[in-house]
Order: structure tokens, then sequence, then C-alpha cells
């Protein structure tokens, strides 16, 4: 049962760690898409 429940929650904290990765990474593309379009104009 232990075994188990620290395996949950490895994919828990590993699910949790690649969301918030994604997300920071989309913000700054979108920061980065935002920044290239003003230069542009």
């Amino acid at each position: 049962m232990i075994v188990v429940r620290h395996e949950r929650w490895a994919i828990a904290l590993v699910s949790c760690i690649l969301g918030f990765m994604v997300v920071t990474q989309y913000k700054m593309t979108q920061d980065n898409i935002e920044e290239n379009i003003r230069l542009q104009r």
C-alpha cells in the first residue's frame, strides 16, 4: 500500500511539474510573440 501511494504521489508531483513548465513556456512564448509584433510595427 505504501509503495502504491508513493508512486501515485510521484506521478502527481511529476504531472504538476510538467504542467507548470508547459504553462511557463507558453507564457514566455506569448510574451516573445507580442514583443516581436511590437518590434515589427
